[in-house]
């Protein structure tokens, strides 16, 4: 399958880990003293971790643990008070927002809690809106709806892709939501809790089916969930304590 939206980063990159992040830390704002010094928390501290293409890593741990705030630098939602994000092998954490925003459209997939999609769009049109958003018309856009359409049949949604997102289950939303992510060929795959919303036999489902885009696209994937048994399915598992990550 030819990407429609080829990635901006350097190709002499492209055999380095799809992302590394180097003594990460992150501090947010978290009131002032008694003299009115302003106070921080420490979401991060120190992390470091590399996720190679091909590697399905499930991250666990406790509620303000540091899991959504690991994600968020990774995605580049985030910039992190020090430290070195590295995507493709490329330093990025000094990346202005016009750069983070193109990194996105490009190489790193997201895979939300709630897949977003738009209620006026078809399946096919939801994967198509990531192509026309990233400029593409006449023949490249013609190329992303064949796409779209080989992406759907990948998650096994080809016999859906013409409907709109009330015609589609819980758990057939998230499988759309995972084939828009793929639409770009990401190094990186991100998914924050993609099965909080489903139940046990349709999130273990869409646990199998990201370990199956892992291997097929030859993506780096981290996967944040509650569930041990989830976790157990990915290739490795990593696990958050007060900010500080652990392999288990």
């Amino acid at each position: 399958m030819t990407s429609v939206l080829p990635g901006s980063l350097p190709t002499q990159a492209a055999a380095a880990a799809a992302l590394e992040l180097r003594d990460i830390t992150l501090d947010y704002p978290d009131g002032v003293d008694s003299s009115g010094k302003p106070l921080t928390a420490r979401a991060l501290d120190g992390i470091n971790l590399t996720v190679e293409r091909g590697d399905f890593f499930a991250l666990t741990g406790a509620s303000g643990s540091g899991k959504s705030s690991l994600l968020s630098v990774a995605a580049g939602l985030i910039t992190p008070t020090s430290g070195s994000r590295l995507i493709n092998g490329v330093e990025t954490t000094g990346y202005r927002d016009s750069q983070l925003a193109e990194l996105r459209r490009t190489t790193i997939g997201i895979i939300f809690q709630q897949p977003n999609l738009i209620a006026s769009l078809t399946a096919a049109e939801q994967l198509e809106l990531v192509a026309r958003i990233g400029g593409a018309r006449g023949a490249e856009l013609r190329a992303a709806r064949s796409q779209a359409h080989d992406l759907l049949d990948l998650v096994g949604l080809s016999a859906a892709s013409h409907r709109k997102v009330h015609q589609l289950s819980g758990g057939q939303r998230q499988r759309v939501n995972i084939a828009r992510a793929l639409m770009s060929q990401p190094a990186l795959l991100l998914a924050d809790e993609p099965t909080s919303a489903l139940d046990s036999e349709r999130s273990e489902e869409i646990v199998r089916l990201l370990a199956q885009v892992t291997a097929e696209f030859n993506t780096a994937t981290l996967m944040i969930t509650h569930d041990a048994e989830q976790a157990a399915l990915a290739t490795g598992q990593l696990h958050m304590v007060d900010g500080r990550l652990l392999t288990l």
